[in-house]
Parts: structure tokens; sequence; C-alpha cells
């Protein structure tokens, strides 16, 4: 889950992790509507559980980043384990 949605100036993500994921390196992506990586949030070794993450609107570089829709993709290992659209609103 995205929240909240649409967000200024940060938004949470949600999620959970089953037990398979244990000892997986999961990594959580924003992506921009073209498709251009803009931010990496979470990349390391993960148990099952619960976790939120929160995106500020800044990309890699801390340059805050334009009004428009953006995509949060987790993975785990090679797997695409879930994705979500959420908008920034400035």
């Amino acid at each position: 889950d995205a929240y909240p949605n649409p967000f200024n100036p940060t938004v949470s993500l949600r999620f959970a992790l089953p037990v398979a994921a244990d000892g997986q390196v999961a990594t959580l992506r924003v992506y921009d509507i073209m498709g251009q990586r803009v931010a990496t949030l979470i990349d390391r070794s993960v148990t099952a559980g619960t976790y939120i993450a929160r995106w500020d609107g800044t990309d890699s570089s801390g340059r805050v980043v334009s009004s428009g829709s953006y995509l949060f993709e987790l993975r785990v290992g090679d797997l695409v384990v879930g994705s979500r659209k959420a908008m920034l609103l400035k």
C-alpha cells in the first residue's frame, strides 16, 4: 500500500514478505512515468515480516523531483513481488 496517495512531500509504502524471502535481497525502487529509475529505497537482505519504507520525493542525488506519477517496484531475488503507483502533488 502507498499512503497517502496523492502525497506531498512524503509517501509511506507498506509491504509484507513471506518466510520464503528469508535471507534474500529485497529491492524497492522508485521509477518515473518514463520508466527511468529515480531512487532505491531498499536494497538489502531481508527476513519475513512487515515493513514500511518512506520516500521523500527526492532522487538518488537528493534533488527534489517534479510533480507526477511514480511507480514503486518491490523485488525479492529475481522476482517482482509487487508494484504500486502514487502521485506526487506540489
